[in-house]
């Protein structure tokens, strides 16, 4: 074997342990091995940033498996710019955030399977009627309860993984009677809500 083909093999070794190390390992909530998640599987992996995340799979779908990251991100990051609501998720700059910067720090071999969640975004926020089974905003911004977010330690977050801080994060919704605020999930698992420019936690919805 030359010294060239020696390099390609070994650049060819290199590439398929890096595929291998970003691939998610998955945490199986029943002792039943298929070859499909079920709900309540959890997934570990680590984003480009070096950050550690696992998300659990919230919903069966269609189209795949609901997934939700069970602790926010590191970073907090506001609705908007400045305190206003205008054009509701739609519009927000966190949503353009969550499909850039963040999206792009996931693994690529995670990406590659993503589905559209929320028209042709990869990620999403979670709605109020999701975490808590009622709207309390009175907007039309609704979704199907997840059952999980029963158990309170689903609802909750910690303000990165395993930090032990508990977290307060972003919802789609925003209140009728503001035009500042945005809805958010409290790190006592209740549904307050924050003024646009305040940064909280982001905890991305995402289906595989």
């Amino acid at each position: 074997m030359t010294n060239t083909e020696k390099k390609t093999l070994l650049a060819e070794f290199e590439k398929f342990l890096n595929i291998r190390t970003e691939e998610p390992t998955v945490r199986r909530s029943t002792t039943v091995q298929t070859d499909e998640y079920e709900v309540g599987d959890i997934i570990d992996f680590t984003l480009k940033t070096g950050e550690e995340v696992s998300a659990m799979a919230m919903r069966k779908e269609a189209d795949g498996m609901l997934f939700v990251f069970v602790d926010c991100l590191k970073t907090e990051y506001p609705m908007n710019d400045s305190n206003t609501n205008k054009g509701g998720y739609e519009s927000c700059s966190l949503r353009k955030k969550l499909n850039g910067e963040i999206l792009d720090a996931f693994p690529d071999s995670l990406k590659a399977r993503m589905k559209p969640v929320y028209k042709d975004d990869k990620l999403r926020l979670l709605t109020a009627m999701e975490v808590f089974g009622k709207n309390p905003y009175e907007d039309k911004v609704g979704g199907e309860y997840l059952p999980l977010m029963g158990d309170i330690r689903n609802r909750i977050a910690f303000h990165g993984k395993d930090t032990g801080a508990w977290e307060w994060y972003w919802l789609q919704n925003t209140p009728n009677d503001s035009a500042a605020n945005f809805a958010s999930v409290a790190d006592y698992g209740l549904a307050p809500y924050l003024t646009a420019s305040n940064a909280a936690g982001v905890r991305p919805a995402f289906k595989i």
